[in-house]
């Protein structure tokens, strides 16, 4: 059966699918988990396997004798990286006077699989307006290259399970 539709009708259908398919990029302000129906994507920057275990033995002091497991105290150790990673880019974002960063360690695709980023702001979809200034940025890069990261910030999707 073949309905056929007025031309008023035809409008709203059209415009209720171009408002869906065109919706605005959004900040999401709120940490943690995002249950949203598309993932959300970050900005940030990535932080590779080899480049965190190289940063682990730069930046932190040795770890002292426990009688822990071996597995327990590596993740100890990256708790202890990651902390200091966040803790680094919220001091330098309170110097700049952001407002709405969202910084924490995401788990993000990259190139097909999973990595981990340190994330600035997380979006809706990317957009150049949720972008940080150059020079803000290049503080952020030297910080991150000076604890052995040399990835520049870029958007990544969120890896939703």
């Amino acid at each position: 059966m073949l309905w056929l539709l007025g031309t008023d009708e035809w409008k709203s259908i059209e415009t209720l699918a171009s408002r869906r398919a065109r919706s605005p990029a959004r900040l999401i302000i709120r940490k943690g988990r995002t249950d949203t129906r598309y993932p959300p994507w970050v900005f940030g920057f990535l932080l590779p396997a080899d480049e965190l275990l190289a940063a682990i033995t730069k930046v932190l002091p040795p770890a002292p004798e426990r009688d822990e497991s071996p597995e327990h105290e590596h993740s100890d150790r990256y708790d202890e990286i990651f902390d200091h990673l966040e803790l680094q880019a919220a001091i330098q974002g309170d110097a700049f006077g952001w407002k709405l960063a969202n910084i924490q360690i995401s788990a993000c695709w990259v190139n097909g699989r999973r990595g981990l980023v340190l994330s600035l702001r997380k979006c809706t979809r990317p957009h150049r307006d949720f972008l940080f200034p150059d020079n803000e940025l290049e503080v952020l890069k030297n910080l991150m290259a000076k604890d052995g990261f040399t990835k520049d910030a870029t958007w990544y999707r969120i890896a939703v399970d």
